[in-house]
C-alpha cells in the first residue's frame, strides 16, 4: 500500500467519529481476522487436494493431530499468530517424519514450498535424491535445516500485504496457484519415498486394497 493510499484512508477515517471508531476496532481485531482468513482458506486447499489424491494421504490439521504433526508449537494448521503455520501432508504409510507442504516461521517471513523429514541430523542420504529431483523437475531450491528441499512460493509469497490478501478474499486463484505446484512436488517425490520405505520393511502389507494415486 502506498504512502497516498495510506493518507487517503486516515482523511475517509477521521471525517466521522462513527468510522473512526470502527477503525480503532478493526485494527484490535486484525490478528483474528486474519487467522481466520488463512484458516478459510487452508481448509479450501486441504478439501481439493484431500479430493485430488484420495484417502490415503494425511493432512495435518492442527496441534491435536498429534500422529501428522509431531514438530512442536509452531507447526500449526490454524495460526494463533505469532503468524508462523504449516499446510503439510504425507501419504498414510510413509514414516511420520516425512511430509509436503508450505509454510512460515513468521507473520512477516515469505512462505516456502517444502519437502521435510523432521530428523536432527544435518544429512540424511534421501536429502540428495529428492534435492536433485526436485530440482530437475520442478525448481531449484535449497536443503537444510529439517527440509531436504525448500524454495520460496514465486506467486502469493507472503499473505500479509493489502494485495495479496485482497487476492485471497477475491477467489481461488491462489489456491489453485498452491493445489498445482503441490501436486507437482508430490508426483516427483513420491515414488522416491515410497521406494525408501519398501527398502526399510515400512511398505504397506500386500493385503492391503490399495488405491490409486
Amino acid at each position: 500500500m502506498t504512502t497516498e493510499e495510506q493518507d487517503l484512508i486516515v482523511k475517509y477515517t477521521f471525517e466521522k467519529p462513527e468510522r473512526l471508531r470502527i477503525a480503532i476496532l478493526l485494527g484490535a481485531a486484525y490478528t483474528k481476522i486474519l487467522n481466520e482468513l488463512i484458516r478459510e482458506k487452508l481448509v479450501r486447499l486441504h478439501t481439493r487436494l484431500q479430493a485430488a489424491v484420495g484417502e490415503r494421504w494425511v493432512f495435518a490439521k492442527g496441534a491435536e493431530d498429534k500422529k501428522a504433526v509431531r514438530a512442536g508449537s509452531r507447526r500449526k494448521w490454524n495460526p494463533e499468530f505469532t503468524g508462523a503455520f504449516s499446510f503439510l501432508f504425507r501419504r498414510h504409510n510413509w514414516p511420520e517424519a516425512f511430509f509436503i507442504g508450505f509454510g512460515r516461521d513468521g507473520p512477516r517471513d515469505v512462505l516456502n514450498f517444502m519437502v521435510e523429514r523432521w530428523d536432527k541430523k544435518s544429512h540424511l542420504p534421501i536429502d540428495a535424491e529428492l534435492h536433485s529431483a526436485l530440482e530437475k523437475g520442478f525448481y531449484p531450491g535449497q536443503q537444510g535445516g529439517w527440509c531436504s528441499w525448500y524454495r520460496p512460493l514465486d506467486r502469493y509469497a507472503y499473505w500479509n500485504t493489502p494485495e495479496e490478501l485482497t487476492e485471497l478474499i477475491n477467489g481461488d486463484e491462489p489456491i489453485e496457484y498452491l493445489e498445482t505446484c503441490l501436486l507437482r512436488i508430490r508426483e516427483i517425490v513420491e515414488p522416491i519415498i515410497d521406494a525408501a520405505v519398501r527398502r526399510s520393511g515400512q511398505a504397506e502389507q500386500p493385503t492391503e486394497r490399495r488405491e490409486s494415486s
